[in-house]
């Protein structure tokens, strides 16, 4: 029996995990300190503790108890994603793609043409898989993901506990399409919050369409970058999006901008903006803001027995025999994780 090398179950498991992805601005971002679990359940562990000072005592008298540090702990599970693909005898073996010659010439053979058809459905996995977990990572920004299962509509929701304050929604004079907003000052109140919140400073501000528009209109932000262009940057209106639906805009308040108008399909929901159109994600990539992607244990006994439970994505093939069928399946689960949720402050600046 002759076996197609590109369907072996390594072979897979190699070629989908070096095609390359699609839509990762915020993964390579914010998300790129990836780490397998041994596991599909996770727990954070936090110490948490107030800026109260040591309290004065008279002299020669006994010592004040004071209270120590508080800890508290949550679990989290990662979604699961498991996709699979039919590989089929006649479009495998027989049919020709775009450009391919119409007759086969003695010695030809359509073997290289096969490898190159699941080449192509493999990127194509890949491509969702790597959708999913940017959709993931753009949620988690908010302080909340939220997903549904497919197969039975269950809905889950993962939450990170961000602070109330962390989330501020502008109104009146200071929305930005008023003459009267100054996002110099919101930028600065940015930076004030994760200073005490986490002791970090906002390195990014992404925008989504909507703010990234008004922040190119607003007339004190021109004002700023003529009068102060050494202190506060200047927007660059020049630059293109590049593949990830992401520009840059500029320097500005010390921060760097960006526009990520980018949209992704989500089953049972349509288009999903990876950015809400009227905020701004004021972030920090320094690696003390602690962003990780966990990748919870493969569920599958291929790869127990392969010894890849612990694998950010696994995949396999098989055959049903009648009628004749190769099945190509991935599975993952992904975790984009805020360990400090309020490294992160979100900003709406239009009603």
């Amino acid at each position: 029996m002759t076996v197609i090398q590109e369907l072996e179950w390594t072979y897979l498991t190699t070629l989908v995990n070096e095609v390359k992805p699609v839509q990762s601005f915020l993964m390579e971002l914010l998300f790129s300190n990836h780490q397998t679990m041994p596991n599909d359940l996770l727990e954070i562990g936090t110490l948490r503790g107030d800026r109260s000072i040591a309290p004065f005592s008279a002299k020669d008298a006994e010592g004040i108890m004071v209270e120590g540090l508080n800890s508290d702990a949550f679990t989290l599970r990662p979604p699961q994603i498991r996709i699979k693909k039919p590989f089929t005898p006649t479009p495998l073996f027989f049919e020709r793609e775009f450009g391919d010659v119409i007759h086969l010439q003695g010695g030809d053979s359509q073997v290289s043409k096969v490898a190159q058809h699941i080449a192509r459905d493999s990127q194509r996995m890949v491509d969702l898989v790597r959708n999913a977990e940017e959709y993931l990572a753009s949620q988690a920004l908010t302080g909340t993901i939220s997903y549904v299962n497919e197969n039975d509509g269950a809905a889950f929701t993962v939450s990170y506990a961000k602070s109330a304050e962390n989330t501020v929604t502008l109104t009146g004079a200071d929305l930005w399409d008023a003459s009267t907003s100054n996002p110099s000052i919101d930028a600065h109140r940015a930076k004030r919050r994760l200073a005490d919140a986490v002791g970090l400073i906002p390195t990014d501000a992404i925008c989504g369409e909507l703010a990234a528009e008004a922040f190119l209109k607003n007339a004190n932000v021109k004002s700023d970058l003529d009068n102060r262009k050494l202190v506060s940057g200047d927007v660059d209106i020049t630059t293109q999006f590049n593949e990830q639906g992401v520009i840059y805009l500029g320097n500005y308040a010390g921060i760097r901008w960006w526009e990520y108008s980018r949209q992704l399909n989500v089953p049972g929901t349509g288009l999903v903006d990876l950015i809400r159109p009227k905020f701004v994600e004021f972030v920090s990539t320094s690696p003390a803001a602690d962003m990780v992607t966990y990748y919870g244990a493969i569920r599958d006994m291929e790869a127990f027995e392969g010894n890849m439970l612990q694998s950010e994505r696994f995949s396999k093939s098989w055959i049903e025999p009648d009628p004749s069928v190769r099945m190509q399946l991935i599975e993952s689960h992904p975790l984009p994780c805020l360990r400090r949720p309020d490294a992160v402050y979100s900003l709406q600046v239009l009603a």
